[in-house]
């Protein structure tokens, strides 16, 4: 039967720094977060098995800061997966659940909370996978072609290792705050212009921006992204559990076409 710790070891998460089994592997932020989520009482009848985390450079500072990207855990029963999500979702620092109850896996965007919420990934997802989606690997901080230490990284690549073509699709993801985030590192040359630039992904067709804001809400960052773009904004529905999602066509400096996806995820701390 499928279970967390074959699941972690089907992700490469087993053998990775990144990944965090006990509250005393973390910075003191996340560690606090993993602690308040070890002290759920046992009568839940949920544990969590580990938390996987990200380092951030901090604008304008040599300070690095630790991020969690998703938490995993085993529920001994469906019925508690809401419990479940709602206690992730009151940490306000875990932007995805990956939860394995009776064989079954099921994610969960958990930046915002609904009773009904589908998962992002179902149960009937899972058990439709060939063996070649299931050797997909999801890796992040992935270095360019470059060296030194300051060498530009890829925030997510999805990647196929026994494929012709080994990086399928990335992700550039930045902050947006009124205060020290503006739009224009989003559009600028650490952002959308890694991929304009052909410094990132030359070879994809697609790739993917994610904007996490951190306050006002996505209507006026829509905006403020239809001002610096000089190419049309179009909204699209590419995965149902994602409200704010639009594409935008480009031409490389290579000459080559490029269509970005924007993802715009409400971090909102009061939201």
């Amino acid at each position: 039967m499928l279970d967390a710790g074959s699941i972690t070891k089907l992700l490469g998460y087993e053998s990775s720094s990144n990944y965090l089994t006990e509250p005393s592997q973390a910075g003191n932020a996340v560690c606090s977060v993993y602690r308040q989520l070890r002290m759920i009482p046992p009568e839940k009848k949920f544990r969590i098995e580990g938390l996987y985390v990200y380092d951030t450079q901090l604008s304008g500072s040599e300070r690095v800061s630790q991020n969690i990207a998703l938490c995993v855990a085993t529920v001994d029963h469906p019925d508690v997966l809401k419990d479940l999500r709602q206690i992730v979702w009151n940490t306000g620092a875990i932007p995805f659940l990956l939860a394995v109850s009776d064989g079954a896996v099921h994610v969960f965007e958990t930046f915002s909370y609904e009773d009904d919420a589908s998962p992002l990934i179902s149960p009937a997802d899972v058990l439709n996978l060939t063996p070649a989606d299931a050797n997909f690997q999801v890796q992040e901080q992935r270095p360019v072609n470059q060296s030194g230490k300051h060498r530009q990284k890829i925030d997510i690549t999805i990647r196929c290792p026994n494929g012709k073509s080994s990086s399928l699709f990335a992700f550039e993801a930045k902050r947006l705050r009124t205060n020290g985030f503006p739009i224009g590192e989003y559009t600028g040359k650490g952002g959308m212009g890694c991929f304009l630039n052909d410094e990132y992904a030359e070879k994809m067709p697609e790739a993917a921006m994610v904007a996490y804001f951190q306050d006002k809400d996505s209507a006026h960052w829509k905006k403020q992204l239809s001002m610096k773009l000089t190419v049309s904004l179009k909204s699209v529905s590419v995965v149902s559990a994602l409200p704010v999602e639009f594409k935008t066509e480009h031409v490389r400096n290579s000459g080559n076409a490029i269509c970005l996806y924007h993802v715009f995820l409400d971090c909102y701390p009061d939201s």
